[in-house]
């Protein structure tokens, strides 16, 4: 790596050699790392770096794992742009997919303290539009978000250890660092070692369809994390990585199949409206949900696009604050008094090729989003 310790701190992070009596242990402590020196955070050059690793994915996948390389523990991008919009980083952006097809997930750091959430203010890579991208924020050794760590409801998947971690740095030392740069390869590593530690039945999906076990392990992440007081409902998981629960939900011998399910919440015709700071509750939720399966809110055209708001949820339900729908509408772009008129629907994720993406039986409905008039007299 080069002499600038910051890589050589995030690889250790995820993959430093354990059970060695030396130094540290990475999370996933038995795992080979693909160290991709790419030079400034430009387009060309993430797209580049990308493409190196999507290479040797591909040449793995087509010669059943006589060459190449079984990349899985995903990119880990302790890097980026901070306030980057995906529309000026498409070619960037769009990479997550090509990757994600291949098989590989991508974790991404979220930004450092910022006025308001990432959502609006955007973050590359952790605001591309991927399903294949988890976000990561950093919490500390008190189990709390870091305050100088971004956040956000739709953008950001979930927090992980990352205030002075103790890891590996050039000249064969060790160096304590802080960041979500230190969190993000938390992630990366455990990845690794979900594969590491999943049946047979799991790796078996993982050769023949990589990109429905790439999801299905997102899934499982998020799915698994400790709840933490300030995370919730400033993260898409609401809480923080928990590895010990991450491995249970792969050591199954079945992948989980999706249920029909039908829309309950809201009805047709409803209107919900934001106000800023408000904490009226709107419960959005269908009958059933499956064990393992993710499910995803959207707004908009359901059916087609444009998707104006999509959210993913593990369970059968999803709650937004007046509040928190106001920054979604306004980062939509709506001024108060403005109305999005549109419909809602819930589908899941593709895991099994018989399975794809089931959309809810008796959806869309119809509903209005309303961005309220504002008042900022308490701001004065």
């Amino acid at each position: 790596m080069p002499a600038n310790q910051h890589g050589t701190h995030c690889a250790g992070i995820a993959g430093a050699k354990g059970n060695n009596n030396l130094g540290v242990a990475g999370v996933n402590w038995n795992v080979k790392t693909m160290p991709v020196v790419y030079g400034s955070a430009t387009e060309a050059n993430s797209v580049k770096a990308y493409g190196y690793v999507l290479k040797q994915r591909k040449i793995y996948n087509s010669s059943n794992g006589t060459q190449g390389a079984f990349v899985v523990s995903t990119t880990n991008s302790s890097w980026g742009i901070d306030n980057g919009q995906p529309s000026n980083y498409p070619l960037w952006c769009a990479f997550y997919d090509s990757l994600g097809k291949a098989g590989i997930l991508s974790a991404g750091a979220g930004p450092r303290i910022i006025m308001s959430t990432l959502d609006v203010v955007g973050d590359i890579p952790t605001t591309c539009p991927s399903n294949f991208m988890i976000a990561v924020t950093n919490t500390t050794n008190a189990d709390a978000k870091n305050s100088g760590a971004g956040y956000g409801v739709i953008n950001m998947d979930l927090g992980a250890p990352g205030t002075s971690i103790l890891s590996t740095v050039p000249t064969n030392s060790y160096g304590l660092l802080t960041g979500t740069s230190m969190a993000t390869p938390q992630v990366a590593g455990a990845v690794g070692l979900m594969y590491a530690g999943a049946s047979s039945l799991f790796i078996q999906l993982s050769k023949t369809n990589p990109d429905s076990a790439a999801l299905l392990f997102k899934q499982f992440i998020l799915s698994s994390v400790d709840t933490l007081p300030s995370l919730a409902g400033i993260t898409v998981s609401n809480g923080r990585l928990n590895v010990s629960k991450m491995l249970q939900k792969v050591r199954v011998s079945n992948v989980p199949v999706l249920n029909p399910f039908s829309l309950r919440t809201p009805l047709a015709g409803t209107t919900l409206t934001s106000l800023p700071f408000g904490t009226t509750q709107y419960n959005i939720t269908w009958d059933t949900s499956a064990t393992g399966a993710t499910y995803r809110f959207v707004f908009g055209s359901p059916t087609t696009s444009p998707r104006k708001i999509s959210i993913p949820a593990g369970t059968n339900s999803i709650t937004l604050t007046s509040g928190q729908l106001d920054i979604i509408l306004a980062g939509l772009g709506l001024n108060p008094g403005d109305s999005l008129v549109g419909q809602w629907d819930a589908w899941t994720y593709r895991f099994r090729p018989l399975n794809d993406s089931l959309k809810s039986n008796n959806g869309p409905r119809s509903i209005t989003m309303k961005e309220e008039f504002r008042s900022y007299q308490h701001l004065i």
